[in-house]
């Protein structure tokens, strides 16, 4: 027996930001029970968690030479979003407060209809390429991918356990290790994992900032835009809200 619902999709990367280019458009089919369960699984590293269900769900993933775990985060939101278009439908919805009455608003958002930002190569790099500025540093970032994410919470962690072990006052280590590898090179030298944390470490703050604001800013080049706007029931007014992911997105109460 085979209910599965097959939709293809092009990857907001257009398939041009890895070693290998390739041809970006990937067919999902909607989840199976047993993908449900995988999904539900508790172990630590939640990207890679969701990462393996997408994957299982590409039927043509032999075309794709990268894995979701590899990809910039843009594509790898983009895959998650549709994939739960596929599964459940593409109506996802939220609730906010508004800002003009302070009442809690009910609205819907189609996750196949938000604005997707298409990978522009002349863009991007300008985007990528910073200087710091107090050091004056010229740094060439990289995009986050979801192995970096678990990576960067599984450092942090291991920083924070270490630390109650010593008795000592327990800092979080998770923004140190964002800016770290945001940095793809320095005045365009690569650096191995020691040299890039001493050089974050000893940052003046406005340069440690500079790097996350920016970073920030190239992955938001590709993939979704996260930011929805939904007009008040109550006044009438236009309320913009970032995108909030909820119980209510991977199994929507409209099913219950």
């Amino acid at each position: 027996m085979n209910n599965a619902i097959n939709e293809t999709f092009t990857l907001p990367s257009l398939g041009q930001m890895y070693d290998t280019q390739f041809d970006a458009r990937v067919t999902l089919r909607s989840m199976t029970t047993m993908e449900e369960l995988q999904r539900n699984s508790s172990i630590s590293d939640e990207y890679k968690v969701l990462c393996d269900v997408i994957e299982k769900c590409i039927i043509n993933k032999e075309q794709i030479p990268v894995s979701v775990y590899d990809m910039c985060i843009g594509d790898f939101q983009y895959l998650l979003y549709m994939l739960r278009a596929v599964t459940w439908g593409s109506e996802y919805k939220m609730v906010c407060k508004c800002p003009n009455c302070n009442e809690s608003v009910p609205f819907s958002v189609k996750l196949d209809e938000i604005e997707v930002h298409k990978y522009d190569e002349e863009s991007y790099r300008k985007s990528a390429s910073i200087e710091l500025p107090v050091s004056k540093k010229k740094i060439t970032l990289a995009y986050q991918t979801p192995k970096i994410l678990d990576l960067i919470a599984s450092k942090a962690k291991e920083m924070k356990i270490k630390q109650q072990k010593k008795g000592v006052t327990v800092l979080d280590y998770e923004s140190l290790y964002t800016a770290m590898y945001f940095i793809d090179s320095i005045d365009g030298q690569h650096y191995d994992e020691f040299a890039l944390e001493k050089f974050v470490r000893e940052l003046n703050v406005k340069d440690f900032y500079e790097i996350i604001r920016k970073g920030n800013d190239l992955n938001r080049k590709v993939g979704l835009d996260n930011t929805v706007i939904a007009k008040c029931s109550n006044c009438g007014y236009d309320i913009v809200t970032p995108f909030r992911l909820t119980s209510e997105f991977f199994v929507p109460t409209l099913w219950w």
